[in-house]
C-alpha cells in the first residue's frame, strides 16, 4: 500500500471543511486543495473565501480556485497525487481529472445511494419526510453519483432534525468512514449501487415557500430543511416573512379556522390545523423571537394574513 496517500482535496462549504479537518489530522498528506473562487457577500459586497479555503490556508495547504473546467484540468494534471477526494465541491469534474489519479476520485455523498443522487440530498431527505438517510463513500465515474460504493452508514432523521443538525451527524460518520476507506484503498473493491435511484435536484426559493394552502407538516419540513438558508418564507402585506422555527405542530382540520392568519401570539392557521411560530426574520432585520417582532409592529395589527 502506498502510505501515506497524497491527496488532492476538492470541496467548498462548511461540511466539506469539517471533512478536510479530519484528513488534516489523519496520516495522509494533502498536497493541494481546490475550491470555488471567493464570492462577494453582504451589504458591503466584500470578497469572502470559502470555508474550505480558510481551513486549508490555516493548515498551510496550497489552494487553487479555478474558474473554468479547462483551468481545473490544467491545475490537476500538474499535481502529483495518488487520489482525489471530493466533498461538495460544486462543479462536475472532467473525465481527465477523474482518471488522473492512480486510485481515481473518492466522493463523500450524503445519502444512502442510489437514493438522493444529486445536488441537495440532505435538504431533500428532510423535505420528503424521510426517517433515515446516511453517508456513502463512492468511487466517482462520469455519471451523476452513479459510481461504485465502498461503504455506507445509516443516520436517523427525527422530528427535530434540521439540515444543520443532520449535516453535523452525517459528517461525524463521514470523517471516520473516509479515513478508513483511504487507509485500505489499495485492497478495497467498491460494489455497484443497488436499488431504485432517485434524484435530489438543486434547491430553489420555491422549495421553501408556503401559503395558506400548505399543511402544518409541510411547513415544519420546509422550516427544518431550510435551517441553513433562512427557513421557510411567505408574504404578508407585500413583505417577505421568513419563518425560522415552529413548534406545536397540530394538524386538526376540525379546529382550523381563518386559514392563513397569524395571531399576536404566533399561532398560524394553515389548511389542516395550527402551529406556533417561534422565530421569524423580515427583510433587512436580524432573526428575532416572534413575540418581539409582534410587539414591534404593534399588537393591534393582528391577526395578519399571509399569501393564499
Amino acid at each position: 500500500m502506498i502510505y501515506p496517500l497524497k491527496i488532492v482535496y476538492f470541496g467548498t462549504p462548511n461540511p466539506a471543511m469539517e471533512v478536510l479537518d479530519a484528513l488534516i489530522d489523519s496520516k495522509h498528506e494533502i498536497v493541494a486543495v481546490i475550491t470555488q473562487p471567493d464570492k462577494r457577500r453582504g451589504r458591503g459586497k466584500q470578497l469572502v473565501p470559502t470555508p474550505v479555503k480558510v481551513k486549508a490556508q490555516e493548515a498551510g495547504i496550497k489552494v487553487y480556485e479555478p474558474t473554468t473546467k479547462i483551468e481545473l484540468s490544467e491545475i490537476v494534471l500538474k499535481l502529483k497525487a495518488d487520489v482525489g477526494v471530493v466533498v461538495a465541491y460544486g462543479r462536475i469534474l472532467p473525465p481527465e481529472v477523474l482518471t488522473h489519479f492512480k486510485f481515481g476520485c473518492i466522493n463523500v455523498h450524503y445519502s444512502l445511494l442510489p437514493k438522493h443522487r444529486g445536488a441537495a440530498p440532505v435538504e431533500r431527505a428532510i423535505l420528503q419526510g424521510d426517517e433515515v438517510t446516511g453517508v456513502s463513500i463512492m468511487k466517482m465515474d462520469e455519471g451523476l453519483d452513479t459510481g461504485d460504493v465502498f461503504v455506507t452508514r445509516q443516520v436517523d432523521i427525527n422530528s427535530k432534525t434540521t439540515t444543520e443538525t443532520l449535516f453535523s451527524s452525517l459528517n461525524a460518520v463521514a470523517c471516520d468512514l473516509l479515513v478508513v476507506v483511504l487507509d485500505h484503498l489499495e485492497t478495497q473493491t467498491p460494489l455497484p449501487q443497488e436499488g431504485q435511484a432517485t434524484y435530489a435536484q438543486k434547491l430553489g426559493p420555491e422549495d421553501f415557500y408556503f401559503d395558506s394552502n400548505t399543511s402544518c407538516v409541510e411547513l415544519d419540513l420546509k422550516v427544518r430543511a431550510g435551517s441553513l438558508i433562512k427557513g421557510a418564507w411567505t408574504n404578508y402585506n407585500g413583505e417577505k416573512l421568513r419563518v425560522l422555527a415552529v413548534s406545536a405542530v397540530a394538524a386538526d382540520p376540525a379546529n382550523s379556522i381563518a386559514s392563513g392568519s397569524i395571531t399576536k401570539h404566533g399561532e398560524l392557521t394553515l389548511r389542516d390545523g395550527t402551529c406556533h411560530i417561534d422565530k421569524i426574520q423580515t427583510p433587512g432585520k436580524a432573526p428575532m423571537n416572534f413575540i418581539d417582532w409582534a410587539n414591534g409592529i404593534g399588537l393591534k395589527n393582528f391577526p395578519i394574513k399571509i399569501d393564499k
